[in-house]
């Protein structure tokens, strides 16, 4: 029926298990708070300028957005609970790989993907947990995320801080990293093994359009990266600065000349109207 759940767990294994999303949902979120309190430090580690110290956190937020969109792709292409654990996965690997990280740009790099992983978690996150609520509870899930939301900024920072002065700014990513892997097997555990009337997910095919997400993704970028260093690389006397300026505006033309010319609608409009977000604040 409608109004029951599409999947049961005993009272006390769903709050387990919605307490293990909303830590795999917090660490998606806390993580550009958490870093900018100790930022300079990977700076300095890393051999770059200081000026350099918020483009971690800013590459990721465009990460981010970009993995909030493609997340309810990977529901649909993959499967709920397999989109999830991959994500989960995906989101312990790059934290793994920007705590050892000996580059700054390769950090960088693994940031952006760090972002993606994370943003597709907390969607799939959110979504799984719906599964276990009949619709009327539903509103109760979204603002419930929402709150987790608004905590960001008040505990973030506090935790980011004292894992640095404590153990060190790669303590942070690998803590991440552990605390990654121990929810996801529980939660693999219960989501597999525990869960009663469990549905198949069966993948359903849809189609997304790389073409215009790459260009829209690449655009971003380009005007993220341009923002972050205009300052130090000269805002009217840099090559640099115009070449960004320049492709990133060639490529956001291109992407609405390249939508209006496709059937099939943009990641953005495509999600965003038939599997809008699910937390309030996201």
């Amino acid at each position: 029926m409608a109004l029951e759940s599409k999947k049961e767990l005993k009272p006390a294994l769903l709050v387990v298990l919605q307490g293990l999303f909303s830590i795999e949902f917090l660490l998606g979120t806390y993580s550009p708070p958490a870093y900018a309190t100790f930022n300079l430090y990977p700076a300095g580690d890393l051999g770059v300028s200081p000026s350099h110290a918020s483009w971690i956190s800013t590459i990721y937020f465009a990460g981010q957005a970009f993995g909030l969109f493609i997340g309810p792709w990977f529901d649909r292409a993959f499967g709920r609970v397999k989109s999830l654990l991959l994500s989960i996965g995906f989101f312990a690997l790059f934290d793994f790989l920007v705590a050892i990280s000996s580059d700054y740009y390769l950090s960088l790099f693994f940031r952006l993907l760090l972002g993606i992983s994370g943003g597709s978690t907390m969607t799939l996150c959110q979504l799984n947990l719906l599964d276990y609520y009949p619709i009327s509870r539903w509103p109760f899930v979204t603002t419930y995320f929402g709150f987790l939301q608004v905590s960001v900024f008040g505990f973030g920072p506090v935790v980011g801080g004292f894992i640095n002065e404590s153990f060190g700014w790669r303590a942070y990513f690998l803590t991440s990293c552990s605390l990654h892997i121990i929810c996801g097997l529980i939660i693999s555990w219960i989501l597999l093994v525990l869960t009663e009337k469990r549905q198949e997910d069966t993948p359903v095919p849809h189609p997304f359009d790389w073409i215009g997400f790459m260009l829209l993704l690449f655009a971003a970028l380009c005007f993220q990266t341009l923002v972050t260093r205009g300052q130090d690389e000269d805002w009217y006397n840099s090559t640099f600065i115009d070449l960004l300026f320049l492709f990133g505006g060639i490529s956001l033309l291109y992407f609405v000349v390249w939508e209006m010319g496709e059937k099939i609608l943009s990641s953005t409009s495509n999600f965003s109207s038939n599997q809008p977000f699910l937390s309030p604040l996201s």
